[in-house]
C-alpha cells in the first residue's frame, strides 16, 4: 500500500463515520459520549467532527447563496437590458421603421346637417399633443434596480430620472455587461467540456 492510497483510505474513513456521526446527531438527542460510543471513538472527536460538519455546511450555504444570487441578478439584467432596448425603441421609430413623431394632431369634429338634408363635418377643436415614450419599460427598469437591490441589500434609488442621453449610456453599459456575461458563459460552457 502507498503512502497516497493510505491517506486517501484514511479520508474516506473520517468522512464515513462524520456522515454517521451527523445522522446521529439529527436523528436522536444522544450526547457527544454516546455518540462517540456507538461509532467507536472518544465524545471530543465527535465534538470536533461535528464542528467540522458544520462549518463544511455553511461553507457549502454560501456557495450556493452566491450561486443563486449570481444567477438571480443575471437574470434581472437580462429583462432590464430588454426593457431598455424598448424603451429606446419608443423614443426612435415605429414598428414598421418609420421615424416615431414627437407630437400628434388631434382633431374634434361634429357633424352637422346643412340645408339640403346633406351632412359636413366640421372641425371644433384642435390640439397637438407632444407623444412621450412609453413610460411601462421605466417602470420595469425601476423595478429591476429595486430588485437587484433587494438582493445585494442595498438601499433602491427614489426615482429613476431618464433623459435619452442617459438612456444611450446604460444601453452602452448594459450592451457591454452582456456581451461580457456571453463570454463568461462560453468559457464555463468550455471548460466544463
Amino acid at each position: 500500500m502507498t503512502i497516497l492510497s493510505h491517506i486517501e483510505k484514511h479520508r474516506i474513513a473520517i468522512a464515513q463515520r462524520r456522515r454517521k456521526i451527523a445522522n446521529l446527531k439529527m436523528q436522536t438527542n444522544l450526547t457527544h459520549d454516546e455518540i462517540g460510543q456507538a461509532v467507536g471513538v472518544a465524545g471530543i472527536t465527535v465534538k470536533r467532527d461535528l464542528k467540522a460538519i458544520e462549518l463544511q455546511w455553511r461553507e457549502e450555504a454560501v456557495k450556493d447563496i452566491g450561486k443563486i444570487t449570481a444567477e438571480q441578478i443575471a437574470k434581472i439584467d437580462a429583462v432590464e437590458l430588454h426593457a431598455w432596448t424598448q424603451y429606446r425603441e419608443s423614443l426612435g421609430t415605429q414598428e414598421d421603421g418609420r421615424r416615431r413623431p414627437r407630437e400628434r394632431t388631434r382633431v374634434t369634429t361634429k357633424s352637422e346637417l346643412k340645408g339640403d338634408g346633406e351632412r359636413v363635418e366640421i372641425e371644433t377643436d384642435k390640439m397637438v399633443e407632444t407623444l412621450l415614450p412609453e413610460s411601462k419599460y421605466l417602470d420595469i427598469i425601476q423595478k429591476c434596480i429595486e430588485q437587484r437591490c433587494r438582493i445585494l441589500g442595498v438601499k433602491p434609488p427614489d426615482v429613476l430620472d431618464i433623459g435619452p442621453n442617459m438612456a444611450d449610456a446604460i444601453e452602452r453599459i448594459y450592451e457591454r455587461r452582456k456581451q461580457r456575461l456571453e463570454t463568461d458563459s462560453k468559457d464555463e460552457e468550455s471548460e466544463n467540456t
